[in-house]
């Protein structure tokens, strides 16, 4: 019947489009009618109502008036009571033009006539307060005017009651007419209804039905059914969408044919490149499960490839560090989540293994997230070289003392010239081996210092510590140096931080390093500002001088062991860098950070946090766990 859908649509438009203007136009004549009823309501005994009303309050001020009148405000209750005398007239001769009503007229003569009535003795009552004084009055008023301006009232409300009367009798017809209009409009919106079910269920033969086949055979298409064919059976825009669909089947048919062999490829090359890495791979999707995991991930865990694929992390890897590690990057912005465990010390194999993590979040080309691909860098061998450099740091300082203490009473039996007198000469030579001495024994207790530290076989003491005590302690042998060298020191300690546990010797120790090198690179003038200030978890301490700044390039390496930035006119004696390294390992060791902040000609901040609530160290390092 139609060949085009777009006239079958167009089609049916037109019956609902004739449907929808045969229901408006019932409705419209409906309300129509509604509205002249009450437009008629309104008109004609609207104005009559109000016009009532303001009588009844006119003559209720005139009587305020003429009260005032006998109490002695003569004057302003005459002007008050021929104000609302000529406002009753108005509203008198509005009643009066819309008086349609057979019985308004008698009552609206009755009021004319009483009001006629009440100003004149209105004009009486002002004789009487003239001749005869305040009390006549006011028997006067209540004899004669206020049983007049009672009836005059009763009056008004007949004639309100009246017109509200009439009021209520057009209600009753406007809602008879509203009543009729709506079971009319009820009746017109069901034909409407079944009308529009009709020609729905007419038209889904001619559109809707082609429309599901078409969309079910794309379905199995897309579920790589390419040998399908969708049969042509009208001759529309949905026939021609179907010769077109299938011509674009065989297309993708022939195009599967010739890729899947090369996806295969770039597949196994995958593999390939995975399995040839050294170091352990885990690919994970969305849900936390194993996705691709290499030869080496294989031998660490202790599971084969088919083991591992298609099942969860937590049920492949049962080390809780890389669990979180991976739960943490998988619920990130993609950015690598390793920060809270740089390394990991691993037991497999009856081998003690050092990992370095690396969790990158995927995506698809779309931005959707696919999963997280691990890597965790083999960093045995660097871990070993470093203990093994450690333990000969620490056994060469060991030996160092015994002769440090030799050489040093020797230097001291010599100067105090208990052998023998001195010259100048031997003594400066003395003195500045002494000197040296000095510097050795630093360098020495520093490298002992590090030594334990690293090896977490320091004993930390455990006492209740108050931050500001705690920096005043611990800047207290620097105060001389500060005057000395015009330097202004500014502390800046929050007020109520809360006590936390810890050891005063470690903590000052870090202090006084910083503050040290604060006031070393400082110029006269300069100003070193300690500031500490807490968020409830953590006190935060810093360190802020007006010095000279530490060059960007060594930033990431200052905590570095044996780091110094120096330039050609600076000179450190004793010092090898090894304090902030010293004072890295004590903030971390009671599971806090430390960070510098610097800019070359403006000065240095350097900052740590402590946690309010003490961790274990063994918790805070934790690092060993047994793999199976």
């Amino acid at each position: 019947m139609f060949g085009s859908l777009r006239v079958k649509i167009a089609f049916g438009y037109i019956v609902l489009m004739v449907i929808n203007v045969a229901v408006s136009i019932w409705a419209i004549i409906a309300f129509s009618q509604l509205g002249v009823s009450v437009g008629t309501i309104l008109r004609e005994n609207y104005q009559s109502v109000l016009a009532a009303e303001h009588m009844v309050r006119a003559i209720e001020n005139q009587d305020k008036a003429q009260r005032a009148m006998i109490q002695g405000n003569l004057a302003a209750a005459r002007e008050e009571f021929r104000r609302n005398r000529d406002i009753f007239y108005f509203w008198y001769q509005r009643a009066l033009e819309r008086a349609l009503i057979p019985s308004e007229p008698s009552i609206l003569d009755s009021i004319w006539k009483g009001y006629q009535r009440y100003i004149s003795l209105s004009d009486s009552l002002e004789d009487v307060l003239r001749t005869q004084g305040h009390a006549a009055a006011q028997r006067f008023h209540a004899a004669n005017i206020r049983t007049l301006s009672d009836g005059l009232k009763n009056d008004c409300f007949s004639l309100l009651e009246l017109n509200q009367n009439v009021m209520y009798s057009a209600y009753e017809s406007t809602q008879q007419t509203a009543t009729d209009a709506t079971y009319a409009i009820v009746v017109a919106v069901f034909l409407a209804i079944i009308l529009s079910i009709f020609f729905s269920v007419q038209f889904s033969r001619f559109i809707i039905e082609p429309a599901e086949q078409l969309t079910n055979t794309v379905k199995q298409i897309a579920q790589g059914k390419y040998d399908l064919m969708i049969p042509v059976q009208t001759k529309d825009e949905i026939g021609e969408l179907t010769r077109e669909f299938n011509k674009m089947t065989a297309r993708l048919r022939k195009y599967e044919q010739l890729n899947i062999e090369k996806i295969l490829s770039e597949k196994r090359k995958s593999e390939a490149i995975v399995e040839s890495i050294s170091d352990p791979i885990i690919v994970s999707d969305q849900e936390n499960r194993m996705i691709l995991i290499n030869e080496a991930a294989c031998a660490l865990f202790g599971v084969t490839e088919e083991e591992a694929l298609g099942k969860r992390v937590t049920d492949v890897i049962f080390d809780r560090r890389i669990v979180e590690l991976i739960e943490a990057a998988r619920a990130s912005d993609g950015r690598s989540s390793e920060e809270r465990y740089p390394y990991l010390m691993l037991q497999a194999n009856e081998r003690t293994l050092y990992f370095r993590p690396h969790l990158t979040k995927i995506q698809t080309q779309g931005g959707a997230p696919f999963g997280v691909v691990t890597i965790l860098q083999d960093v045995t061998q660097f871990k070993e070289l470093d203990k093994m450099k450690s333990d000969f740091m620490a056994t060469v300082s060991h030996e160092f003392r015994t002769p440090l203490t030799s050489v040093n009473m020797s230097i001291d039996i010599l100067s105090q010239e208990l052998l023998g007198p001195l010259n100048e000469r031997q003594r400066d030579l003395l003195e500045s081996a002494k000197d040296d001495c000095r510097r050795l024994t630093k360098l020495v207790k520093e490298l002992l210092e590090l030594s334990r530290l690293e090896s977490k076989k320091i004993i930390m003491e455990e006492e209740p510590l108050q931050i500001g005590n705690l920096i005043e302690f611990s800047i207290k042998p620097l105060l001389l140096q500060f005057q000395e060298k015009g330097v202004h020191l500014v502390l800046d300690i929050e007020p109520n931080i809360p006590d936390f546990i810890g050891d005063q010797q470690q903590i000052s120790w870090v202090i006084t390093n910083i503050v040290n090198n604060a006031l070393r690179y400082t110029d006269s003038g300069g100003t070193v500002t300690i500031s500490a200030s807490t968020n409830q978890r953590e006190i935060l301490i810093s360190i802020a001088d007006t010095g000279r700044g530490i060059p960007k390039e060594y930033l990431d390496t200052i905590f570095d062991k044996f780091t110094q930035v120096k330039n050609v006119f600076d000179s450190t004696p004793g010092s090898v860098g090894l304090g902030l390294s010293i004072a890295k390992e004590i903030v971390e060791l009671y599971g806090g950070k430390i960070w510098v902040e610097s800019e070359v000609g403006k000065g240095s901040t350097f900052s740590f946090t402590l946690p309010l609530q003490r961790q274990d160290i063994s918790k805070v390092h934790e690092s060993t766990t047994e793999v199976t």
